[in-house]
C-alpha cells in the first residue's frame, strides 16, 4: 500500500490489524488528498481501537457511531425499544 494516493480508506476489524498500520502507512496515503479514514470493528479489550475510540469521542473533528448488536437487531426489526 505504501505510495498510493487515497481519498478515503476503511479499516474493518481494526483491532485485528497491526497497531501501526494507520499511523505508518494509511495516513501517509491519505495525506496528499486530505482523505478520510473509517475505522470499524469489534472491541477486544483496551487496545489501539479502544484508544482511537476514546480520542475520537473528545474531538469535534471526528464522527463517532457506536452500535451494539441489540441496536442493529432492533433497527432491522423496525422497533423502538
Amino acid at each position: 500500500m505504501r505510495g498510493l494516493g487515497l481519498w478515503g480508506a476503511g479499516h474493518d476489524e481494526y483491532p485485528q490489524q497491526p497497531p501501526t498500520l494507520f499511523s505508518q502507512v494509511t495516513s501517509k496515503c491519505l495525506a496528499d488528498h486530505l482523505g478520510y479514514g473509517i475505522f470499524a470493528g469489534t472491541p477486544k479489550g483496551k487496545n489501539e481501537f479502544w484508544r482511537l475510540f476514546q480520542a475520537a469521542q473528545k474531538s469535534p473533528d471526528w464522527t463517532v457511531i457506536f452500535r451494539t448488536i441489540d441496536d442493529s437487531l432492533r433497527d432491522e426489526a423496525g422497533g423502538d425499544d
